[in-house]
């Protein structure tokens, strides 16, 4: 569900981060624990490494298979390496104040019912300064975490920027410790929420909601379904 949900949205992070590397990573942790190693070997870091190029690779052309072919001057001036700007761009500009991060978490209102439901801080990254694109193409440039928190809350913003990241530290570390398919999810949270640095609130936390979700209900379902067999198999 979540692999289909990632080729819906077109978007090559959620492809990547959200199904792929978690799956590839959750299989070297478990061959790891089976053979009882304590660290990775060298030719399991190589495969890693070029199996992440290849990644990359294929993710640029299903990107550009979704979203049209992105101009590209070279590969240090490209939409990949843009966003590194966005935060000084965002402050030098001093853009804002928005209630960006009010987006993140009114995602499942439509914005029918909404019409002035707050944008993201991509989109309202894009609007300022790459409105022709975001018009041409429908792509967003990403706003990045600090320049999401300052377009919020100017200078504070840093700090809440810091609070964001301590969060989700803690939320990865519980689902690690619980284990078990969790650790997949806990991977998955690892992956996606680092995306965040890079991207903005609402595109790191609905993908994530919606992970969590799935391996609830899978979770759930898995409990319930032991219950009923125990209690048959007690009669």
């Amino acid at each position: 569900l979540t692999f289909c949900a990632s080729l819906v949205s077109g978007s090559r992070s959620t492809l990547v981060l959200n199904c792929i590397l978690p799956c590839i990573f959750y299989l070297v942790i478990r061959n790891a624990q089976r053979k009882k190693q304590n660290k990775l070997s060298k030719k399991t870091v190589i495969k890693l490494v070029l199996g992440c190029f290849v990644l990359f690779s294929l993710s640029t052309l299903y990107r550009d298979y979704t979203r049209g072919e992105q101009e590209e001057l070279n590969v240090f001036v490209s939409p990949d390496f843009v966003t590194f700007d966005s935060s000084a761009l965002i402050m030098q500009q001093s853009i804002g104040p928005a209630q960006t991060y009010l987006a993140a978490f009114t995602f499942l209102i439509p914005r029918s019912i909404w019409s002035e439901k707050p944008i993201s801080g991509n989109r309202y990254f894009t609007q300022e300064f790459f409105y022709e694109r975001l018009v041409d193409s429908g792509a967003e440039i990403t706003a990045s975490l600090i320049g999401e928190a300052y377009i919020n809350f100017r200078w504070f913003g840093v700090v809440s920027a810091g609070v964001l990241l301590f969060c989700l530290s803690q939320i990865i570390e519980k689902l690690f410790r619980v284990g078990g398919i969790y650790s997949v999810l806990g991977l998955i949270f690892l992956f996606r929420g680092t995306n965040i640095i890079r991207g903005d609130l609402l595109n790191t936390l609905v993908p994530l909601f919606f992970s969590f979700f799935i391996f609830y209900m899978a979770s759930a379902k898995i409990v319930f379904s032991r219950k009923d067999s125990s209690v048959r198999y007690a009669r």
